[in-house]
């Protein structure tokens, strides 16, 4: 993956790391966009090392990868603040494309592993007060988000600039504490803060 994306003219390979310890060491010394994350690591389990990145690289978007898609997996994915799930055997243009919507802030999941995790989140849903300080545009905005729409969807049908729609997602990130825009729709879904279906 490493020799094939090296390749890439807008792509710069910065570390590989076979461990969670070597990996956090590569973090340290370089900066990072995107990190692709085995959920399988000799030494750690991928979720463990993806809520270490979201807390310690905020700015790093994690794309996990992994041949096993069951629902806790993915549901663990998404609470640890990864930005996109793939299973393994997916080829090399549809790793590419994953890896540059993640670096553009888009979620990335299978619809049907989504749809499959997210009913299995449906069915543990609890009551919470994150959320309840959303103004009606910053709901307006997650509704979309979970409508499914990309940043640039939601700034054309509310006649917002991209930045504009950018800082509300950031903003309801912070009050509904969460890492990925995935993870709030995930969470809003949960708590019954937006409609589905």
């Amino acid at each position: 993956v490493a020799s094939y994306l090296s390749q890439i003219e807008d792509i710069k390979v910065v570390g590989v790391a076979g461990t969670g310890k070597a990996a956090l060491a590569a973090l340290a010394d370089a900066h990072v966009d995107v990190v692709l994350l085995d959920y399988r690591l000799p030494d750690t389990a991928g979720d463990e090392l993806a809520t270490v990145i979201a807390r310690e690289w905020p700015s790093a978007k994690v794309l996990m990868i992994t041949a096993n898609d069951d629902d806790d997996v993915v549901v663990r994915a998404i609470k640890a603040g990864c930005h996109g799930f793939l299973p393994k055997g997916r080829t090399a243009a549809e790793l590419l494309s994953a890896i540059r919507a993640v670096h553009a802030g888009e979620a990335v999941f299978d619809p049907t592993v989504l749809a499959r995790a997210l009913t299995q989140v449906n069915r543990t849903r609890v009551e919470h007060t994150r959320g309840d300080d959303l103004t009606p545009r910053e709901r307006q905005i997650l509704q979309l988000l979970a409508d499914g729409l990309s940043t640039a969807k939601i700034a054309e049908q509310l006649v917002l600039s991209q930045a504009t729609v950018r800082n509300h997602i950031q903003n309801v990130l912070a009050k509904l504490d969460t890492h990925s825009k995935l993870e709030a729709v995930t969470f809003a879904i949960r708590q019954g803060l937006v409609e589905t279906g």
